[in-house]
């Protein structure tokens, strides 16, 4: 997903920034979420186009808040009055009007495909152990996974194993806590250690910003 993501951002940036449907889903998002935004500065040679972008967003947010602090006795708000053109509140405009992040919509059609794959290859002996030496799929990926694979075996198979995994990472949790009594004299083990790290990423997804359970953009 991570990859995905940055072969979209550089698309964008180099090739769609003067796309009309593409600034069109920007503007209608609000722009990137966080950990997009992020990636998208990361990228080598796209300050350029990113700026493009986000001054072409501040523009639309600069008019509309514009708009809401202009005196209703004003021309402009007479005229809008008389027209039935009144706007809602910014803010609440602002939150309705919001879409899902462009580079989020793209990166969940990315994690749609990994699962299939993952569920064709679900009773191969090569992906069981290369599963087996991995932390598992998030949670969000599992429902996915679930949402997908319906009842074929493959799918209860590939849950299985994700459990197991959940399980010896809620067990290396609970021996974390356990080690902070303050009557314990064993130490903390790297495993343990790594399992708070790996909690978060475990019940919300690894890449930062990236929605896997995106509505029907996963059939994108």
């Amino acid at each position: 997903m991570a990859d995905a993501s940055r072969r979209y951002l550089e698309a964008l940036v180099h090739e769609q920034v003067t796309d009309v449907e593409t600034r069109r889903r920007l503007r209608r998002a609000g722009g990137f979420c966080a950990g997009h935004a992020v990636m998208l500065q990361e990228l080598p040679g796209a300050a350029f186009g990113a700026a493009i972008l986000h001054e072409d967003l501040l523009r639309l947010v600069i008019e509309r808040f514009e708009h809401q602090a202009a005196p209703a006795a004003s021309p402009r708000g007479w005229l809008a009055r008389v027209t039935g053109e009144a706007r809602a509140p910014a803010s609440r405009a602002h939150r309705a009007d919001a879409g899902a992040c462009p580079a989020c919509v793209d990166a969940a059609g990315a994690a749609a495909r990994a699962i299939d794959a993952m569920l064709v290859l679900a009773l191969d002996d090569r992906l069981e152990t290369t599963y087996e030496a991995s932390d598992g799929v998030c949670v969000p990926h599992m429902v996915l996974a679930l949402e997908r694979g319906r009842q074929r075996p493959e799918t209860a198979r590939l849950l299985d194993a994700t459990l197991a995994k959940w399980r010896a990472l809620r067990e290396a949790l609970a021996r974390f806590v356990a080690k902070h009594d303050h009557r314990n004299r064993e130490p903390v083990a790297p495993q343990e250690a790594q399992a708070l790290r790996r909690a978060p990423a475990t019940l919300r997804g690894d890449l930062s910003g990236a929605d896997p359970s995106a509505g029907g953009a996963a059939e994108r």
